[in-house]
This record gives C-alpha cells, structure tokens and sequence, in this order.
C-alpha cells in the first residue's frame, strides 16, 4: 500500500492529507493513519455544526477562534485527540480566521492567470479539432457507409477510436454494404 510506505519513508504521519474524497482514499487513509475523528463524532450535527462555524468562518478573530474550539474539544472530550491536535497546531496556516487580514490578490491573480492559460490550450485544442474534422479527411479503411458518416460526424479523436474498434472487430475487412451500394439502393428504391 502506497499510504504505508510513505508513512515507513517519513516516520510519521502527515499533518494534513488533501484528498479529492475519492472513496478508496478515504479507507486506505483511515487504515493507515486512524486517529481521525470518529464516524459517531461525525455523524452529530452540534458538533459538525459548531465546528465548521469556527472552522470556516472568515468574521471571526483568532482569538475568539481560540476559544470556541477549546470549548468545543472539551465539551466533546476531544483535547486528547492526536489529530485535532496537530490541526490545531498548524491552525495558522489553514484557519480562516489567522489570516482574513491578509492581502490574498496575489495568489488570486496568480490562479486566475493559471486559469485563464489553461482555457486558451483548451479552446485552441478544440479549435484544432474542429479545424480538423470540417477540413480535413482521413484515409477510410472500408468502403462501409458507417465509416463514412462516422468520419462526417465525429471529432478525429472518436472517428481514430471508431475506425480501430471496426478493424479490430471485423479484421479490417468490412462486414458493411459499401457506400456505392448504399446509394445504389436508395435510387433503385429499395
């Protein structure tokens, strides 16, 4: 398990581990590293609810911060909780409340540009590929009417996946009546 080595490797445990909640991440976590907040605890609303009011609330003060989570780790006998613990030792780098004063326009221009850089290779690629399909024509490798709809219709990216799928299912002989034929019957009224 990748989890465990990097726990072997670095002889203890992460102070915080970001997941995208992907379910097989969330058990192989909780195996390895256990000492997290129990299901019961998190399952009750007060304490969901009171933690995340101080948690993520940006209009509150370090200091009132400091005194609503203490509350909160003793009425649910949490201040012996390893975890918490150490969430709360780092409380300055994550808490909204130690840095709301902070000017952030930095690092929000510095994801917007990121962003934005992102978009214009996504909207170019797009662009290419539509370029692509309306513009240019790939070789056919039947002479089937699907194929030759296929490569009308669909970007080159699908048409390339349809066509080896057709190879790889017919041997690269088509089992389709031909586009001549196709044509033939729909003059001949068939």
């Amino acid at each position: 398990m990748v989890i465990a080595m990097l726990l072997k490797s670095f002889g203890h445990a992460p102070k915080v581990v970001v997941t995208n909640q992907d379910p097989a991440m969330k058990q192989a976590i909780a195996v390895v590293f256990p000492y997290k907040v129990g299901a019961d605890l998190c399952n009750n609303g007060d304490f969901k609810s009171r933690l995340c009011n101080i948690v993520w609330n940006d209009s509150i003060g370090p200091l009132e911060f400091e005194e609503k989570w203490q509350a909160i780790m003793v009425e649910f006998e949490l201040d012996k909780n390893k975890w918490l613990t150490d969430m709360y030792e780092i409380r300055f780098d994550w808490i909204p409340a130690f840095y709301k004063d902070e000017l952030l326009s930095g690092l929000m221009l510095e994801f917007f540009n990121h962003f934005d850089f992102c978009m214009e290779i996504q909207r170019y690629n797009g662009r290419r590929c539509d370029h692509d399909r309306r513009y240019t024509y790939p070789q056919l490798e039947t002479r089937s009417y699907l194929e030759r709809e296929a490569v009308r219709i669909y970007t080159r990216a699908i048409f390339n996946d349809l066509q080896d799928e057709m190879n790889e299912f017919f041997g690269g002989v088509s089992q389709f009546s031909s586009y001549e034929e196709e044509e033939e019957e729909e003059e001949g009224g068939f």
